[in-house]
């Protein structure tokens, strides 16, 4: 089974633990392939550094590199999809499903989740995702 991750569902798996931690793990695990593009790597980082989670560059570094990079694959996004008129930044999450064949997207954004199904795969809550049965989680 491959997903993506939206930013806020990364940045709180990293910074706050909880039921956002338990899709990372998932991922660790081998039990999901997190799949992510450049794009959106530049947008983990770029939000990491907001001030407001006083993080140092070494911080930011160390969660990337040992938290992140080791258990995604990076896809190369070729496709432009223009979808969400509402916030057209959240296309990007589209095309890297599409073009990395995901089966989820994950989120906690409105305008990704009013979306609830895009081509073949479905956006759902990490709560709804978390609830799936794992027996399927290949």
């Amino acid at each position: 089974m491959k997903i993506v991750i939206d930013t806020n569902v990364f940045i709180s798996a990293v910074l706050f633990g909880g039921e956002a931690d338990k899709i990372l793990s998932l991922g660790k695990g081998k039990k999901v392939t997190i799949v992510i593009s450049k794009e959106i790597l530049n947008e983990y980082i770029k939000v990491l550094a907001y001030p407001k989670f006083k993080l140092t560059d070494e911080e930011i570094k160390s969660i990337i590199g040992e938290e992140l990079l080791p258990i995604v694959t990076i896809v190369n996004v070729n496709s432009i999809i223009k979808y969400i008129k509402a916030d057209p930044e959240d296309d990007k999450f589209l095309s890297l499903a599409v073009d990395g064949q995901v089966d989820y997207i994950i989120s906690g954004d409105k305008h990704l989740l009013d979306v609830k199904k895009y081509k073949k795969f479905k956006i759902l809550t990490i709560r709804e995702f978390l609830e799936m049965d794992v027996s399927k989680m290949k």
